[in-house]
């Protein structure tokens, strides 16, 4: 799968998300977001979620914290705090 969009990232970033949020990342995670962290794909990438069908794959969350785009950790915040709010 080709990706566009992709903002650099180094390995020790990665990490310091997994610290952040308590967790492991599997490997072939963690070298995707390595490898295309903020991107997307240049194709459609079309799935099923049980009734919801042919939902499309976005962006993978940037995992840096300086740049304009909706980072992981900012993603996970406004969950939990949804989480809590029900």
């Amino acid at each position: 799968m080709e990706w566009e969009y992709k903002k650099p990232i180094d390995e020790k970033r990665i990490r310091e998300v997994e610290m952040e949020l308590g967790v492991h990342f599997p490997k072939s995670f963690f070298d995707c977001v390595l490898k295309n962290n903020a991107g997307r794909p240049k194709t459609k990438i079309l799935f099923d979620l049980g009734n919801e069908k042919e939902k499309v794959f976005g962006n993978l969350f940037n995992f840096n914290e300086d740049e304009d785009h909706f980072s992981i950790l900012e993603a996970h915040e406004v969950l939990i705090g949804e989480h809590k709010a029900q």
